[in-house]
C-alpha cells in the first residue's frame, strides 16, 4: 500500500521491486501476471501510466538529475537504465563477464553516481576484478560518470564465502557501507573518491 495525506492512493497486488516519489507522483516498479512494468501514479487522482521493463531483477530506483535511474541486473549482468519521468526510455548501461554481477544501491555525488553491488568472486572478461575465491560472493563498490563510464571500484573481501550488503548511506559527502559476514558485521566510512576513512 501506499499513502499519501493519509489516504490510500495505491494497492498494489503486484511483486514489488522498487519506488521512488517526487512532489505529484509515485514511480513504482513491479512484476504482474504480464511481466516487469514501471509505473507513474498520480498520488491525487490515482491515475496510472505506464511501460514494459525488459530487466530481469530491478533491485532499486531513484531520481537524479529529474530523471527515473533503475539498478539491478539482467542476464547476470550489473545494470543502470534511465528513464524520463513520463516513462521515456533514454539510456541504459550494462557491466558484466561470465559470472553474476549486480548493482544494489546507487547515490548522487553532484557529479557522478556512486553504486554499490554485490558480484561473484570471479567473472572472466567483467570490468571488475577478481577477488576471494572462485565461488565466492562478493560486495562491492564502483564510481561511474553520468554516462556510464566506470571511473574507480574498491572492494571489500572478508575472509568468507558470502558477503552480504546489509546497510547504507551517503551524506555529506561521505559513504557508510555495512557489510555482514557469517555472524560478523563490518562497517566501512569512503569518501566520494571510494577512499576508506575509517572501518570497524
Amino acid at each position: 500500500k501506499y499513502l499519501y495525506e493519509n489516504s490510500e492512493i495505491l494497492k498494489v497486488n503486484e511483486e514489488y521491486f522498487a519506488h521512488a516519489v517526487d512532489l505529484e507522483y509515485l514511480y513504482l516498479v513491479s512484476k504482474n501476471d504480464e511481466g516487469i512494468v514501471l509505473s507513474k501514479i498520480n498520488k491525487k487522482n490515482k491515475k496510472r501510466e505506464f511501460c514494459w521493463l525488459e530487466i530481469d531483477n530491478p533491485i532499486n530506483m531513484t531520481i537524479i538529475d529529474n530523471e527515473l535511474v533503475i539498478i539491478g541486473s539482467d542476464r547476470k549482468d550489473a545494470l543502470i537504465v534511465k528513464y524520463d519521468k513520463n516513462l521515456n526510455y533514454l539510456q541504459k548501461y550494462s557491466y558484466g563477464g561470465t559470472g553474476y554481477e549486480s548493482f544494489n544501491q546507487i547515490y548522487d555525488d553532484g557529479s557522478d553516481y556512486l553504486i554499490i553491488g554485490t558480484k561473484t568472486a570471479h567473472s572472466l572478461n567483467s570490468p571488475f576484478l577478481s577477488v576471494g575465491n572462485a565461488d565466492d560472493l562478493k560486495v562491492f563498490m564502483t564510481k561511474i560518470n553520468k554516462q556510464g563510464i566506470i571511473l574507480d571500484s574498491c572492494y571489500f573481501n572478508h575472509q568468507g564465502s558470502v558477503e552480504e550488503l546489509v546497510d547504507s548511506d551517503f551524506h555529506k559527502g561521505m559513504m557508510m557501507v555495512k557489510i555482514r559476514v557469517n555472524s560478523d558485521y563490518h562497517i566501512y566510512t569512503l569518501d566520494s573518491n571510494l577512499s576508506t576513512l575509517d572501518y570497524e
